[in-house]
């Protein structure tokens, strides 16, 4: 319990970025003990840590180490960076004036705390130019009951035709 709480104040040491805002960390799970009225001899806990541009994911995982102390056995399940791409960049540009049809207002760059595919395939890809855009509800994003509705998905079929239509055409 001691180190659920000392994680609650941990302090990545970082300032947040301009669009993704500042690193996270979530106690996601809790096991432990046997029975309700005896101190358990061991529990474990699961945390997600969501690291922002500039950090390296070693670096946070060797100074949380050294923060929760040596009576805390620490091992990566998954180590994946953030993505982000300028929004500034041609092709962003491109995929935002194509978009603004559909939103009827110009999108504003924004970042998300969930997980995507992203941060796998962007590094796999010589870390092209990235945009996380889909049809779901970002606020039911991750959770029980998560959905989607039809009608946005058809429109985000429409988009994706003609992002890929002029990403095309600015190949030939």
């Amino acid at each position: 319990m001691a180190a659920v709480n000392q994680l609650q104040k941990f302090d990545f040491g970082v300032s947040p970025d301009p669009i993704l805002g500042a690193p996270t960390l979530n106690v996601g799970t809790i096991s432990g003990g046997v029975n309700i009225n005896s101190v358990p001899d061991h529990a474990q806990i699961g945390v997600d840590i969501r690291t922002i541009p500039g950090q390296s994911n070693n670096e946070v995982y060797e100074r949380l180490q050294s923060y929760l102390g040596e009576e805390v056995a620490m091992r990566k399940i998954l180590n994946v960076g953030s993505v982000t791409t300028d929004p500034q960049d041609l092709w962003v540009q491109e995929v935002f004036k194509i978009m603004e049809s559909f939103l009827k207002e110009p999108p504003v760059p924004r970042g998300v705390a969930y997980f995507t595919d992203a941060s796998i395939l962007t590094p796999a890809f010589g870390n092209p130019p990235t945009i996380i855009l889909g049809p779901g509800e970002p606020s039911m994003a991750h959770k029980t009951d998560e959905f989607c509705y039809v009608s946005k998905i058809k429109e985000a079929s429409e988009a994706y035709l003609e992002i890929a239509e002029k990403w095309c055409e600015s190949r030939s």
